[in-house]
């Protein structure tokens, strides 16, 4: 009953029993409930049936659903050893693709006339209406003809069948094993050859293809990344200028590079969040996705209780506050505890640090050290990332945004204080707690320029894991499918296989995209070593264009090659993001 209501988002059983009439056992179900519900009375006992039976069945159902309500087509595959069923859906033409999008009030673009011709003056973006078809604006990045772009059509898709099927919910009680958005073939070998390729070295990204391909989330982020590195450069040019002239000039005068230094990374950080904020305005404007938020529904995930809406009068799901305040409390706790056990955990590598000194280890006691922080660094924060997640799902947000918001501040406190204690204890503690040389001034820049080189050095030699692990997940589970078929062979050698592995199976096997909220996190972490810390390594800011460059490459390869196609989620800009780097320029200047 749980998974029929809530996949299928029925109130009255009934509903479901007319798009049932073929399946036996699903008919005495909703008969049973109904009888039930009349006489306030426990459902009435039904015949044995084993849980894979009635997956099954939910599943014809769910076709028949899509088929029936949806009015969608669907093409079916076997896998190569035919233990899978791999189901694609789509529109059926193009004037259906109209239809769907005129009844929703899809936002689309008008020609350029109508909202640049004072005769007209409408605004750049209206709800599609089919009566105004000729005036909506055609084509696409790729130089299509259709009106609607790929992440158009894929929206589309999903919101018609998420109207009638939660398949979030039948993916979580193993009913399907998973959803995801198939490539377009020629599109996504376009992309490859000439963005994807790790061969590439350019920070001009094309944008407007990104968009049209994986939607405005994944366009925004390379677009930030992009600018963020472009205007890195010319902090990086001051950086390998004052380094020049601290070390190989004028040693004698480091207060004063310290002091140039400083200046030059406050005014760079007060005009780069500007200029940032511009540019994002102007995506905005081209994508339409101004006051998105504001519309945004909820999440496949959401669990709630159907409730009426008395403004809208529509049944929505509803989650008791009461309850989720008292998650909030447990997942605080949590992160609390784990960041107790992360300042503990460094502060005894530096004690230990202290007993290799007294015993002889000099500088390379100090190495060690700090090669033993930025490994923890790395663990820790993998630890944390997976129970962050956990605990966020756990919470239950209603929509995406709530629940990426909800994600970051978790994983975004945690790994602040997991990067950077170590740096904030040599810089402003460590003077306290050791002490200084005797009848030596304390001066630990040395210190902090060993400690943020081997983060920076270990971080970068890192970027290679992110293109190896999902890759050998797929080729895992390749291997795993390769050895079924042997086994199938081996028991029955007539047994019908395919030889060659379907382009959609293929995607299947690969990796799901986690977000791109990892990838921010990473920028956020490099943008707080760069501007608290840029005095000690003026060439600082050289290191993190080096890294984003790598960066970019290693991303694009990942879309193109290593991971499922994302979701084209509609952003209006880099969400939370956008405080947190206020915050970090204060506190930094």
């Amino acid at each position: 009953r749980m998974i029929l209501q809530d996949a299928f988002g029925v109130k009255d059983f009934s509903d479901v029993a007319k798009l049932a009439t073929d399946y036996e056992y699903l008919e005495l179900l909703v008969t049973s409930f109904d009888k039930a519900e009349k006489n306030h009375s426990e459902p009435t006992k039904l015949p044995s049936i084993t849980r894979a039976k009635m997956h099954e069945l939910t599943r014809k159902l769910t076709l028949e659903i899509i088929y029936k309500k949806c009015g969608l087509v669907t093409y079916n595959f076997f896998s190569r050893d035919k233990d899978e069923i791999l189901t694609k859906v789509g529109f059926q033409n193009e004037e259906d693709v109209k239809d769907y999008a005129a009844s929703v009030g899809f936002y689309k673009k008008l020609k350029k006339k109508y909202f640049t011709d004072e005769h007209f003056k409408l605004p750049p973006w209206l709800r599609y209406d089919i009566k105004h078809d000729p005036h909506f604006e055609r084509g696409d990045a790729w130089g299509s003809s259709k009106l609607f772009n790929r992440a158009e059509r894929v929206r589309l898709v999903i919101e018609l069948l998420y109207e009638q099927i939660n398949l979030g919910i039948l993916e979580r009680h193993g009913v399907i094993l998973q959803t995801y958005m198939t490539h377009d073939k020629k599109k996504l070998q376009e992309l490859r050859e000439t963005w994807g390729a790790l061969s590439i070295v350019s920070l001009n990204q094309p944008i407007p293809k990104i968009q049209d391909y994986f939607g405005s989330k994944v366009a925004m982020y390379f677009a930030y990344l992009t600018f963020y590195t472009k205007w890195l450069i010319p902090l990086a040019i001051s950086g390998i200028i004052l380094f020049t002239l601290e070390f190989f000039f004028f040693p004698d005068m480091e207060f004063i590079w310290m002091i140039c230094t400083m200046v030059i990374s406050t005014a760079w950080a007060g005009s780069y969040l500007q200029m940032w904020k511009r540019k994002n305005a102007y995506y905005c404007a081209e994508w339409g996705t101004l006051d998105f938020s504001k519309t945004e529904p909820a999440r496949p995930q959401f669990v709630g209780t159907r409730k009426k809406n008395r403004i809208t009068g529509q049944y929505e799901k509803w989650y008791e506050p009461k309850k989720r305040y008292i998650k909030y409390i447990a997942t605080a706790a949590t992160t609390t505890t784990w960041i107790a056990i992360a300042v503990a955990i460094v502060t005894n590598i530096f004690i230990f640090r202290g007993v290799l000194k007294t015993r002889g280890w000099g500088r390379g006691g100090h190495y060690f050290c700090a090669l033993l922080n930025a490994i923890q660094i790395q663990i820790f924060n993998g630890i944390y990332e997976r129970m962050a997640i956990s605990l966020t799902n756990w919470e239950n947000h209603r929509t995406e945004t709530q629940h990426e918001n909800a994600l970051t501040i978790k994983i975004f406190v945690f790994q602040i204080v997991n990067s950077f204690y170590s740096l904030f204890w040599i810089a402003f503690l460590k003077e306290h707690f050791e002490g200084c040389p005797e009848g030596e001034i304390c001066n630990y820049m040395s210190d902090l320029r060993v400690q943020l080189s081997i983060i920076f050095a270990v971080n970068f030699m890192l970027n290679g894991v992110e293109l190896a692990v999902p890759y050998m997940k797929y080729l895992k589970k390749v291997k795993q499918e390769e050895k079924h078929i042997e086994e199938l062979k081996a028991e029955d050698a007539n047994a019908v296989t395919r030889e060659n592995m379907s382009f959609v199976e293929s995607q299947a096997k690969l990796e799901t995209h986690k977000g791109v909220l990892f990838e921010y996190l990473e920028i956020m972490i490099q943008y707080g070593y760069l501007l608290m810390f840029n005095v000690a390594v003026p060439i600082l800011p050289l290191f993190g264009v080096l890294n984003n460059i790598l960066e970019i490459r290693i991303d694009a390869f990942k879309f193109c090659n290593l991971v499922q196609r994302p979701f084209p989620h509609v952003v209006e800009n880099i969400g939370l993001w956008e405080p947190i780097i206020r915050s970090m320029s204060r506190v930094g200047i």
